[in-house]
């Protein structure tokens, strides 16, 4: 949570469910009570400074920007094995790549324009080698392994 000015598009509601679980575990400081009192869409500029109090955010370091890239992206690859919201875990993915943040995401990124060119009616694509009955299955695949190689201890990508 410490890490959502750095992360584009940061979803909010993430921030309350992350309040509500610190509440079911007992913490009843008063920002991370207002977190989980939101709707489950809350309005960006009214929730920040709440969570930003809840997590008592500093400036970050070079290191923590670059970190929190990985972290981004261990979210959206989260999402994409639970089967969870997907296609847009696959762009915000894509931008991480495209910009140069994460570049272990380049299959994520191959695998996004071969379901691009499956979308328009391609049955082969240039990018991955993967069909159209399969696609998902592959792209849930690489997205485990990206999170595999940020949760191995011995991991230059790991981080806690």
């Amino acid at each position: 949570m410490s890490y959502h000015k750095l992360i584009e598009d940061f979803d909010y509601s993430l921030a309350v469910e992350w309040a509500m679980h610190c509440v079911e575990a007992g913490n009843t400081n008063v920002d991370i009570l207002m977190l989980a009192s939101f709707e489950k869409y809350p309005e960006t500029l009214e929730i920040i400074p709440y969570l930003n109090r809840a997590v008592n955010v500093k400036e970050p370091s070079p290191e923590n920007i670059d970190k929190s890239f990985y972290i981004a992206g261990a979210l959206y690859c989260s999402n994409i094995t639970q089967g969870k919201q997907i296609c847009e875990s696959m762009k915000k993915i894509d931008k991480l790549y495209e910009r140069g943040l994460v570049p272990e995401f380049e299959a994520l990124n191959l695998l996004s324009w071969a379901w691009i060119d499956f979308d328009f009616g391609e049955q082969n694509t240039p990018y991955y080698e993967t069909t159209p009955e399969r696609i998902e299955d592959d792209v849930k695949m690489e997205a485990q392994k990206f999170l595999d190689a940020v949760l191995k201890i011995d991991s230059p990508l790991h981080f806690e």
